[in-house]
């Protein structure tokens, strides 16, 4: 029930006026809603403003209500995800919080409420949230995702952050580096590595041809200058390694919005999920030349350590922010910077 307006102040004709014109564009506006059944406004509020007239405005709670509640179906923190909805859709508008997202319904036009609402409703069917905002921020960079690529983790993101601060003081007596981002999906490794080492010589090389043309779009939008291969295996060894590859094994249990649209081929590592990395590992030694990072299963670390030639690595596993066991590191052994750099200057026959 709308309550009826009232004058602070003054009481005079020209007051009446705006009043009345301010009344019917409220009910045009009120009308505007009613072929949208979604939209679901509560009476109108007024503010009373010593001097001037009543001012009304509308919360939406209930429409709040039902796109959290939609949200709830398929994600465990329903807030955070329409906040990065309405952030993708209105920009600087959006603001965190529930309260805060209040304010925020009142700035959306719209057409940016039907967006975000057709958004909420993919979300809802199970739809991974990367593939429904379309882009995923990756460190310093914007990674475009597709069915086509796996959606990068926070763990991946870590890892990446960790080679390149590693990285970092090596190359500051050496004019350049080499750096392989082994089965590089949507690039997002390859990509944060050239932008915060923009000296470095990065290559990423995949067998999915529509990975690797969704890694070129990603090169173009964060403007760097990357090799892409479609191949297993470089021909030439590398300073550094930064990989990814699938580790979960074939049967275990994963979130249906992973399952149902996430591409196979970039989760699983066959029956044991450390398949490929038991075909790379051994034989490391012939493509890294000082330093490989491999993002693993929180049980494999021993395994796959246990694979790899002592005689040339210095292997160790690190803790990712949960407190698991996520990255192996290993080191190659009596390789100095010196000997590489000798090494790049030497021709090749």
């Amino acid at each position: 029930m709308e309550t009826e307006g009232r004058w602070g102040g003054r009481n005079n004709r020209n007051h009446r006026r705006k009043h009345k014109a301010l009344r019917k564009a409220i009910v045009e506006k009120k009308r505007s809603f009613t072929m949208r059944p979604w939209v679901l406004h509560v009476p109108f509020i007024r503010e009373q403003t010593s001097g001037f007239p009543v001012r009304y405005y509308t919360h939406s709670f209930n429409v709040l209500d039902q796109w959290l509640g939609s949200l709830a179906q398929t994600s465990d923190d329903p807030c955070q995800e329409l906040f990065w909805i309405i952030r993708k859709v209105a920009g600087a508008k959006a603001l965190p919080g529930t309260r805060l997202l209040e304010q925020t319904y009142t700035l959306l036009s719209p057409e940016e409420r039907n967006t975000v609402d057709k958004f909420v409703r993919k979300r809802s069917q199970g739809i991974p949230l990367g593939y429904v905002l379309g882009t995923v921020p990756f460190l310093q960079a914007t990674i475009r995702v597709s069915p086509s690529v796996l959606i990068p983790r926070p763990e991946t993101e870590e890892m990446t952050n960790l080679a390149i601060q590693a990285i970092r003081p090596l190359l500051r007596d050496r004019c350049q580096g080499s750096l392989w981002d082994m089965g590089t999906g949507s690039g997002c490794i390859a990509i944060a590595c050239k932008m915060n080492l923009p000296s470095l010589k990065v290559t990423g090389s995949d067998i999915s041809l529509s990975a690797l043309k969704t890694a070129q779009d990603n090169e173009e939008l964060n403007r760097v200058d990357i090799t892409w291969e479609h191949i297993p295996f470089l021909n030439q060894p590398v300073d550094w390694m930064v990989t990814n590859l699938p580790y979960i094994p074939r049967n275990a249990p994963l979130p249906p919005s992973v399952a149902q649209h996430e591409p196979s081929i970039a989760l699983f590592g066959g029956e044991r999920g450390t398949e490929l990395y038991e075909r790379v590992l051994p034989t490391l030694h012939h493509y890294v030349c000082h330093t490989a990072w491999c993002e693993i299963g929180e049980d494999q670390g021993h395994f796959l350590t246990s694979l790899m030639d002592t005689t040339y690595w210095k292997v160790s596993l690190k803790k990712d922010l949960f407190g698991k066991e996520r990255f192996l590191v290993a080191q190659r052994r009596h390789e100095t910077t010196d000997v590489m750099k000798s090494r790049r200057q030497t021709p090749q026959r």
